[in-house]
């Protein structure tokens, strides 16, 4: 008869143990056998004739091994439902399973071994602890209206070529390429590098240094100017700069590289008046009339934003707090077993090394939005 025991291997890692003998497994493995002796068709045999030695050789090897794990799976879901655990994720076989051999000429006892991960218990300190956080209000000043109601000028604006820059609405179609770098690195079907051809962008004037822009002032299409890009860009938009060149805005040796500019295109963006036919551009669903309207809308909208932003800051804080003071150990090395077997996109364990950080946060705050569901009752329906 079939035994099951459980063995603990260490911190929520647990082991199940299921030996079956002959007695569990001949039985249903001749039954299956001789269903299929009844349905195998050969030949020179009739249906259900085919001698029994050649239908062992045949098919007696799948037939043993599918019984056998059947019967073995079945133990194991049996015991689980019985003794009503609770795991992380799927038992896993043990990894002293891959060394079992099932051979149906083998008649003497089977042993099967399955890991998995126990649901830890907790306390959650931070709900008893009376904590509260605070909702954020954004204040809407008068200077955030006027800068987004400048950004729909620009967006709703006529673009014009123009000969030279001039202004803080000129927009420069520039190709940036690092000084001194002739080639990218990569290598052609030919076997040769391939030129660095640099990165084009399209930026206005205003986003460049005040040092910067007395250098561009006055410049024509084809015309360069070389420069350190954290001295050529703005604070505000030279992280973004210097991801679409390829690096790393965090390093700050990459603020110090020199790029030469060159300049392909000049344009000028001609903003509409604040008047009816542009307010009917902006919101063409609502009927707005003159100034005051319109930027009483826009302030709805900056205010619906941060709004937005507020919420996710409370949520991502809630999140945050939960999972680094709510104190509990995880079985990290099982876990990350599992998720290398289970998941086809992790080739390698440094693959599940890099992944893990993320995952494992993930399943605390399942497990501790379960425990807040099930001690408070929460029954969320339509």
């Amino acid at each position: 008869m079939a035994t099951v025991t459980q063995e603990n291997l260490g911190t929520l890692h647990e082991k199940i143990i299921i030996k079956l003998t002959k007695d569990d497994y001949l039985p249903a493995f001749t039954s299956s056998l001789k269903k299929q002796a009844k349905q195998a068709s050969l030949p020179g045999f009739r249906k259900g004739m085919v001698p029994a030695g050649m239908l062992r050789k045949m098919y007696g090897p799948g037939i043993f091994q599918d019984e056998v794990l059947r019967l073995s799976s079945a133990q194991l879901e049996k015991y689980l439902l019985e003794n009503k655990i609770e795991f992380l994720a799927r038992p896993l076989p043990a990894e002293s399973q891959a060394k079992l051999k099932l051979d149906m000429d083998h008649d003497g006892e089977y042993v099967f071994e399955y890991e998995y991960a126990a649901v830890p218990t907790m306390k959650l300190d931070l709900l008893d602890s009376k904590t509260t956080l605070p909702m954020y209000k954004v204040a809407v000043s008068d200077d955030m209206i006027s800068e987004e109601v400048e950004r729909f000028r620009y967006k709703a604006g006529n673009m014009k070529d123009v000969e030279e820059i001039a202004e803080q609405d000129n927009v420069l179609n520039v190709t940036l390429k690092e000084s001194g770098v002739e080639t990218t690195g990569e290598i052609s079907e030919s076997g040769e590098e391939v030129e660095n051809q640099g990165k084009e962008n399209s930026l206005l004037l205003k986003y460049f240094t005040p040092k910067a822009q007395k250098e561009l002032l006055g410049k024509k299409v084809g015309d360069s100017l070389t420069m350190k890009i954290g001295e050529m860009m703005n604070e505000d938009v030279l992280p973004a700069i210097i991801k679409d060149l390829g690096l790393d805005p965090a390093l700050e040796e990459n603020k110090e590289k020199v790029f030469i500019i060159a300049i392909d295109k000049i344009g000028l963006i001609e903003k509409p008046e604040l008047n009816e036919d542009f307010y009917k551009q902006i919101y063409p669903a609502q009927e707005i009339n003159d100034e005051a309207v319109f930027r009483a809308q826009v302030k709805s909208d900056i205010e619906n934003y941060w709004n937005t932003q507020a919420r996710n800051f409370l949520h991502n804080e809630i999140y945050e707090r939960f999972i680094h003071e709510t104190k509990f150990e995880m079985p990290d090395n099982f876990l990350k077993r599992w998720l290398l077997v289970s998941e086809d996109k992790y080739k390698t364990m440094a693959d599940v090394d890099a992944a893990y950080g993320s995952f494992e946060h993930g399943i605390r705050w399942e497990l501790i939005m379960k425990k807040i569901v099930e001690e408070n009752n929460i029954d969320v329906t339509r």
